[in-house]
């Protein structure tokens, strides 16, 4: 899809924002006033139907029209990546942009601080109270906060070192997951004929959110495994409520994934028809059985039931 972008031509405002995320998306889109002009804008503005944007910058994603920038940028961080994958990431970073835009916001309203309407030549002895005030009061309230906001997050670890060196500081707080080269990322064709020949997809007991989630990202396997027409069936990480060993529970925490059987049902819930654990999960289909695999029959056994349960979901 090809976005327009429609702001002011000749205004370095609000829009700067929305043209900085697309850009650095690498996201296609039309900057439609710089090419149809302030004329154009107003036109289409006004021809916006029922719930019309109040001023630019706005999006037309399809029929689709959104307005206000962090309310494009919360659009663009989810449906592009850009931002975090978890809900809480997202509104985190949502906050951030809406805090950015109050500064901005103040920082315009110093050059009219009686009207928008008023030149700044009409206003100019209150506009120049209003900037000492910005300076010493406003400006370091808000720096301050960005600073302590930078402090008090920590530094981004790579994978094998989180969790080799650090030990998956289990026990911890997982502020956030980065996918690097997902965009790049292809699965071989080998992958894909093997899932679309499949007579059975077993989603293994595994981390939902750094093990199988990364494989599910990668362009082509999620919709593979959807368009299949074999049985989906996931078996739960969790033995009795809790994780055999690692991080899990914090990065389900992190996802914002419930901690036990309803967690694969939330983490692959457009892809199973069904789990495998050791209790049930409200009305979802699971079957219900010891999951705890410590020997070689309790594996056996594990796996013989596993493709019971996927064949009768599939009869």
């Amino acid at each position: 899809m090809i976005y327009d972008l429609w702001y002011w031509p000749g205004i370095p405002g609000r829009g700067e924002f929305v043209r900085l995320a697309l850009e650095a998306g690498d996201i296609p889109y039309r900057d439609r006033a710089r090419s149809e002009g302030e004329r154009g804008l107003i036109a289409d503005m006004k021809a916006r139907g029922d719930q019309p944007p109040f001023a630019p910058p706005y999006l037309v994603a399809g029929r689709r029209v959104i307005a206000q920038t962090a309310n494009i940028l919360l659009f663009l961080g989810e449906k592009h990546r850009l931002a975090p994958a978890s809900e809480t990431g997202r509104l985190w970073v949502n906050q951030l942009q809406l805090t950015i835009a109050d500064i901005v916001a103040e920082a315009h309203d110093v050059h009219h601080p009686v009207a928008a309407s008023l030149y700044y030549e009409d206003q100019k002895k209150e506009a120049l109270r209003a900037a000492e005030s910005f300076r010493e009061e406003r400006m370091p309230k808000y720096l301050g906060w960005f600073e302590q906001v930078l402090k008090v997050r920590g530094d981004w670890l790579p994978f094998q070192e989180f969790m080799i060196n650090e030990r998956g500081k289990d026990g911890g707080e997982i502020e956030d997951v980065e996918l690097i080269g997902m965009d790049e990322a292809r699965p071989s064709p080998e992958a894909i004929n093997a899932i679309e020949s499949s007579d059975v997809i077993v989603i293994g007991p595994s981390n939902p959110v750094i093990s199988i989630g990364p494989i599910l990202a990668v362009a082509g396997i999620q919709e593979a495994v959807a368009d299949c027409g074999a049985p989906v069936v996931a078996i739960s990480p969790f033995v009795h409520g809790r994780a055999i060993k690692g991080p899990t529970e914090d990065f389900c925490r992190w996802a914002g994934l419930l901690l036990g059987t309803a967690c694969v049902f939330e983490a692959y819930s457009d892809l199973i028809g069904g789990a495998v654990a050791d209790e049930p999960a409200g009305d979802f289909p699971v079957h219900v059985t010891e999951t705890l695999m410590n020997t070689p029959d309790a594996r056996r056994r594990l796996a013989e039931e596993t493709l019971e349960f996927a064949a009768s979901l599939a009869a």
